[in-house]
């Protein structure tokens, strides 16, 4: 979207109000779907929830780049974000269900890769056409156009391939014979077919009797909750949405042409594409703490050089005011985040989840902040389990 807004020449305060509205309105619903599709998708079914999501994604497109105004898009980038929220709820949920407990944990984070790598193509995508085209006064309808070719390729593949429900919907539903099947597409053997097909009864039937209340008076698991929303809360409050939806523009603020904006906005996912894979291949060999660190530290360098550059940069008080002391707030709340992570974020790596539990019951902080031990091939790390824990906080939710 930030490509596109930099073609739809919203100029003075009332074109940055629509850009703002714009970039909120997918964020605002995309809140509100995820918190209606979590529980939509324990109801109706994870894969049938997701073709309703594409449904709703095709529709909010095609939408978005047919109407005449600015203001009449915003009802359909409701839509949108109705649907990129459900859709950010359940796909890494059913991705952990669907799949074998020994590459569950590089399967979900693979989503991440997924998204940054669309992203990447899109500001290619972008960038081509908006410098061959720049002059057409259609060339941004066609650019929010395109968006609606994966959704359809998604929704054809949920549809005729042979894609299976999640096992764990289908043993919560009693169809044990459904789930056998479902798992039999996805494990080796029979055998592994069985073994997991118990393991999920037996969670099922532990998360019957687990409720939310339950969570609130245990202690260490009041804990476990705080620590995750507080990373989730990291995440977000960084400032990194900031530049993913707004870095063409702020490109164009400092005073690079927009086909040239357009082009080096793509440095920001390649970047992207290049951390998370390089991510994905560190995260089984060092521990969480330092990968949360280091990238908490590259956040913060780089707002504070974002913010120092508007300040060296300016054109007037007005123009670094906004720049600069935004960023500089963003880097001061990245510190914030590294003190939370330092103090409070346990160390998961090769740790099963007893052993995270037990510190975390006899609150021994510094065993929380080591390394684990690896024990044997056959032990379910941490890894594996967070998949477990992320879907309950979503059931919860």
């Amino acid at each position: 979207m930030l490509s596109i807004l930099c073609l739809l020449n919203l100029g003075g305060k009332r074109g940055e109000n629509q850009i703002g509205w714009l970039n909120s309105s997918l964020l605002i619903d995309a809140a509100v779907g995820a918190f209606v599709c979590g529980k939509l998708s324990d109801r109706l079914g994870r894969k049938r929830t997701l073709i309703i999501l594409r449904v709703i994604f095709i529709i909010g497109t095609i939408g978005s780049s047919l109407m005449p105004k600015v203001w009449s898009i915003l009802p359909f980038r409701f839509l949108l974000g109705f649907a990129v929220g459900g859709a950010s709820a359940i796909v890494p949920v059913y991705l952990a269900e669907v799949s074998p407990a020994k590459r569950r944990g590089q399967l979900v984070t693979r989503n991440e890769l997924m998204i940054v790598t669309g992203q990447l193509l899109a500001y290619v995508i972008n960038a081509i056409l908006g410098n061959i085209w720049s002059d057409h006064v259609w060339i941004w309808r066609l650019m929010m156009l395109l968006a609606v070719l994966p959704a359809v390729g998604l929704l054809l593949g949920l549809l005729f391939a042979d894609v299976p429900e999640s096992p764990r919907w289908l043993v919560a539903h009693g169809r044990h014979d459904e789930a056998l099947d479902a798992l039999r597409k996805s494990r080796k053997t029979e055998a592994d077919a069985m073994a997991e097909l118990d393991e999920v009864q037996k969670t099922a039937r532990e998360d019957e009797q687990l409720q939310f209340m339950d969570v609130m008076r245990e202690p260490w698991l009041r804990r476990c909750l705080f620590i995750g929303i507080g990373v989730a809360m990291c995440n977000q409050l960084a400032g990194v949405n900031s530049i993913m939806y707004y870095g063409t523009n702020i490109l164009i603020e400092q005073g690079l042409m927009t086909n040239v904006a357009l082009t080096a906005n793509i440095a920001n996912g390649a970047i992207s594409v290049l951390a998370t894979g390089l991510g994905i291949m560190l995260i089984g060999k060092i521990g969480r703490r330092p990968m949360l660190l280091s990238g908490q530290i590259g956040t913060v360098l780089a707002h504070l050089a974002i913010g120092t550059c508007s300040l060296l940069m300016a054109k007037g008080m007005a123009s670094w005011v906004g720049m600069t002391v935004t960023f500089y707030a963003f880097a001061v709340i990245g510190c914030c985040a590294m003190l939370f992570v330092f103090h409070f974020m346990p160390e998961t790596r090769r740790k099963t989840l007893e052993e995270l539990e037990r510190q975390f019951q006899t609150k021994d902080i510094k065993a929380l902040k080591k390394h684990g031990p690896v024990e044997g091939a056959d032990r379910r790390v941490i890894s594996d389990a967070n998949a477990d824990i992320v879907e309950n906080a979503k059931r919860w939710m």
